[in-house]
């Protein structure tokens, strides 16, 4: 299916997550490795050869199309590459917003999408894992402008949803007022966070979706 096929392009080309990249955004190495964020991430690239990760494919291509088409913009030209993330014991990324202070085109929205859970059986449970414990997603429900204050804001309080593989949440990071392209602000009630994995694995994907013709 889909999810196998994502995680099975994906995995040889993981890397260790980065916080901060020195330069292009979809950077997989050189960058700052931090514990707020403990994973590894892949590209799955619309431009194989800026990341290095592995080219996409018609079946992630098709995925992305009906991410965007949530978001309503045209086309995949507003889509960055898909992003394959996996999480071990311990894994997690503790609340923060998506959208790249001073990058334009901005991140318009996220579609985060579970690519297992813990009802995996049989090769596709030998091949990736399942996920036995832990790894939702929270969304904190509460506005604040402060990265001190949220960094530490966990997972007990707002809405956490937890993964199914095949599902995938939607989401926005700013607010479009006259023009999405030109005229728009952050959305502070944005913050979300990859709960940690207690037991087992877990794969996300995530398509983020800009406010203008991308190039990433």
């Amino acid at each position: 299916d889909e999810c196998r096929h994502i995680m099975r392009l994906a995995t040889p080309a993981l890397r260790p997550s980065i916080l901060h990249s020195m330069g292009h955004p979809q950077q997989v190495e050189g960058g700052t490795i931090d514990p707020i964020r403990t994973s590894e991430t892949a590209w799955l690239d619309r431009f194989f050869g800026v990341n290095r990760g592995a080219p996409e494919t018609d079946v992630t291509r098709a995925v992305v199309a009906r991410a965007v088409a949530l978001a309503r913009v045209p086309g995949d030209t507003h889509a960055e590459g898909l992003q394959v993330l996996r999480y071990s014991v311990g894994g997690k990324y503790r609340h923060h917003v998506d959208w790249l202070e001073g990058h334009h085109p901005a991140r318009l929205a996220t579609v985060l999408i579970f690519l297992n859970d813990g009802e995996a059986t049989g090769a596709a449970a030998d091949e990736f894992g399942k996920l036995e414990g832990g790894g939702g997603t929270n969304f904190a429900l509460r506005h604040s402008e402060s990265y001190p204050e949220m960094l530490h804001a966990g997972c007990e309080a707002g809405l956490t949803v937890e993964p199914k593989a095949g599902t995938a949440v939607f989401f926005y990071n700013m607010h479009p007022h006259a023009s999405a392209t030109s005229d728009y602000s952050i959305d502070w009630t944005a913050w979300h966070s990859g709960c940690s994995v207690t037991a087992g694995v877990k794969w996300v994907a995530n398509v983020w979706i800009r406010n203008d013709e991308t190039e990433w």
